[in-house]
């Protein structure tokens, strides 16, 4: 009687596993492709980082242009004036140059250092808008999966692969109004 018991309950358990497991795959699973390059170039998100990128920088840019064309004008004067210099002229001039011209190179590496700090400040941003946007997405379309069209090289739309990037594009100028 214990033999039989052990076998039917041992049987039941693999009868149950075999069902579920069974389950999932014949379940319908919808996938999603979002290209975020173009929700990036089709919505006011992307336009407005690059506006604000460019409108925080520029300043700094054109001082940089600036101090550039002085040190030209003064390397330009003193290549003019060295012929009729001193020794100890020539080489206080030129450690000047050298001086100013390393001082030029650090502004220049500050604001790219700044441009990149505010590059990923609006990145972070952006990405977070478009996830919210991928989620609201997922969540109506009833997507299984919904995943960055990078990241998968070849995807065949007859498998229940959907580009949901028009929807996501829509979600978020619907949300920059």
């Amino acid at each position: 009687m214990k033999k039989v018991l052990t076998t039917a309950i041992v049987s039941t358990a693999l009868i149950g596993g075999a069902a579920m497991a069974a389950t999932p795959s014949t379940a319908i699973q919808k996938i999603g492709i979002v290209d975020y390059l173009k929700v990036y170039q089709d919505t006011p998100q992307g336009a407005k980082s690059l506006e604000s990128l460019k409108a925080q920088l520029q300043p700094k840019v054109e001082e940089l242009q600036k101090n550039q064309q002085a040190l030209a004008a003064k390397l330009d004067t003193f290549n003019k004036n060295v012929a009729t210099m001193t020794k100890e002229d020539v080489a206080a001039k030129q450690k000047t140059f050298t001086k100013e011209q390393q001082g030029f190179q650090q502004k220049v590496m500050q604001l790219r250092q700044d441009e990149m700090k505010k590059e990923q400040a609006l990145a972070e941003v952006f990405q977070t808008t478009l996830n919210n946007a991928i989620t609201s997405v997922g969540k109506d379309g009833s997507y299984t999966v919904i995943l960055n069209s990078q990241a998968v090289p070849y995807t065949s739309f007859k498998a229940g692969v959907v580009d949901a990037t028009n929807a996501v594009v829509k979600i978020m100028n619907t949300d920059a109004k």
